[in-house]
């Protein structure tokens, strides 16, 4: 079987299981979807969408059958692929990306980001390039996918070390985030109350546009204020500081998330209201 084949086959699978809700079978018109029935498609196939292997799709079988979904893709992935065409007669990917698909599986932030977030982890003067990024973002968690809920949060994160966390503001580009390099679990065994955590290398950040880098705020730790690194919680989620980024128990309302200076050197945000975010995700990092 062919890779354009598997590609038809996961498309109708997908279909299927939202056949009765939304009615997205072979007999609609694709050019005819709207924006939400491609993102809840999305959320069905997006587990399995990384092991589509496109390099191995020809351009004329590509052209016809995975361009009208090219919203299931993300932008970064997408662009690749194009350029792999026009640059490459060949047409093949290296071989870590032929199972990925892309450096980085995102719905929030692409390889520029993320390289750039890769070098404030190690504390470098200047940004990483694509070529020299020593990470790779593994995918933990999604909130379209998974859930918004701190439940979700500590059940799927709790335990992993070395984790970026990204959000994007409803009704925004603007995106959020903060850099953990410890476990996320509430691990004093004897007490049930929350506690602070000192650290010295946890950072938050923001890209105000969403789409560049040029007026990303970074935001590290007050070298006074080590000890309040992290506010351990058992039943909200991650918190930076005094709420400088804090994600409560449902962060998709309007009261889930602040932004608010305490004990981080920078603020990240001009408001210091409460607000809601429409997509959230954990990243391990695993350097390569």
């Amino acid at each position: 079987m062919n890779e354009i084949e598997i590609w038809e086959i996961l498309i109708r699978w997908g279909k299927a299981q939202l056949a009765s809700n939304l009615k997205l079978d072979d007999s609609r018109d694709v050019t005819k979807y709207s924006q939400d029935d491609f993102t809840t498609l999305g959320k069905v196939i997006e587990k399995i969408l990384p092991y589509i292997r496109f390099d191995h799709i020809c351009p004329s079988d590509f052209r016809e059958k995975v361009v009208p979904y090219k919203s299931l893709i993300s932008s970064d992935v997408y662009e690749e692929i194009l350029w792999k065409y026009i640059i490459d007669s060949k047409f093949k990917l290296p071989p870590s990306v032929q199972r990925r698909i892309g450096s980085i599986n995102s719905k929030i932030i692409k390889k520029k980001h993320a390289a750039l977030i890769a070098s404030w982890v190690d504390q470098k003067d200047s940004a990483y390039t694509n070529d020299t990024m020593p990470y790779e973002f593994v995918l933990e968690i999604r909130g379209t996918y998974d859930g918004f809920s701190y439940e979700t949060f500590k059940s799927k994160g709790d335990n992993i070390t070395n984790t970026v966390i990204v959000a994007r503001v409803k009704n925004s580009k603007e995106v959020i985030g903060g850099y953990n390099p410890y476990i996320w679990r509430h691990d004093r065994w004897k007490s049930s109350e929350d506690f602070w955590r000192p650290d010295t290398r946890s950072f938050i950040f923001s890209f105000p546009d969403g789409e560049t880098t040029n007026n990303a705020i970074l935001s590290r730790i007050d070298p006074y204020y080590t000890k309040y690194a992290m506010y351990i919680r058992k039943n909200s989620g991650p918190e930076f500081g005094n709420q400088d980024f804090y994600m409560s128990d449902r962060f998709d309302l309007k009261t889930g998330v602040r932004c608010r200076k305490t004990y981080y050197l920078k603020k990240i945000r001009d408001s210091e209201e409460f607000f809601a975010v429409d997509e959230y995700e954990l990243f391990r990092l695993v350097r390569k």
